[in-house]
């Protein structure tokens, strides 16, 4: 058995509306969706100017952190180069002052020294890189 819809038909709810427009409501209608469109374009060219404005902006902001973060780099970069001379020139000066057992702890944390050093260059050199 089929069931009907519970839902009458809008058409028998809803009665028909015969309106006839004269020329001049229709050129009023027609002038007021003119000024709508000409609102909505204008909208859509200052939001374009807003959006272009905006991207000139940050891309101003985007190149000075660039240079200020390749400056740092560098000074990082320097500072861990005078790191790496100053812990070489002190290696040369232990080999002929200590005794064995002191010279071989003291390469060790050299060492150490030395390869975070070489990571901290790499990272250095990948950052300038980019």
């Amino acid at each position: 058995m089929v069931k009907k819809s519970a839902k009458p038909k809008l058409n028998k709810l809803i009665p028909r509306i015969e309106k006839t427009f004269s020329e001049s409501d229709v050129g009023v209608l027609l002038e007021n969706i003119s000024d709508n469109i000409k609102l909505v374009a204008e909208g859509h060219l200052d939001l374009d100017r807003k959006i272009e404005n905006l991207g000139k902006e940050l891309g101003g902001r985007i190149d000075s952190l660039e240079r200020e973060m390749k400056s740092n780099f560098e000074t990082v970069f320097d500072y861990l180069s005078a790191i790496d001379i100053e812990l070489a020139e002190i290696k040369a000066k232990l080999e002929n002052k200590a005794d064995k057992k002191d010279l071989a702890a003291l390469e060790q944390r050299v060492s150490k020294l030395e390869l975070g050093l070489g990571e901290c260059k790499k990272m250095i050199a990948a950052a300038k890189n980019s």
